[in-house]
């Protein structure tokens, strides 16, 4: 799990696209930043190789809309929604070879709710 926040404070830092310039993650106040304006707008970030490795939405600075990470094979890493910097909804995380890690539910309020699964890479159950 540390792996993947040290992977989300990465593309927050490096995330640029001819959309949205050279953008900055403010890690203290949870805020991204163009420039010195808060960022309102999507952004896509690439892998070293030119693929895709994700597509984020801002608003006001604060993580917003449908957010999704790729593997560099191109299949989905990570999928879920953000409403003005809470998690919300369904999140799926998945397996490199493309089966479900984790299935996690957030609140409106972006609390966490429901059970929680966690998937081996062969797709059965080991956690809830």
């Amino acid at each position: 799990m540390r792996f993947f926040f040290i992977f989300l404070i990465f593309l927050f830092t490096n995330c640029s696209s001819k959309n949205c310039g050279e953008l900055r993650f403010d890690k203290a106040q949870k805020i991204t930043y163009l420039g010195d304006e808060l960022y309102s707008g999507d952004c896509s970030s690439f892998f070293f190789t030119g693929e895709l490795e994700s597509n984020q939405s801002y608003v006001k600075g604060k993580d917003h809309g449908e957010w999704t990470y790729f593997y560099i094979n191109g299949k989905v890493q990570v999928q879920g929604k953000f409403d003005k910097g809470k998690k919300i909804g369904e999140w799926k995380y998945f397996h490199k070879n493309g089966n479900l890690f984790k299935h996690h539910f957030y609140s409106k309020n972006g609390d966490r709710m429901g059970v929680w699964k966690e998937y081996n890479k062969d797709g059965v159950l080991i956690d809830e």
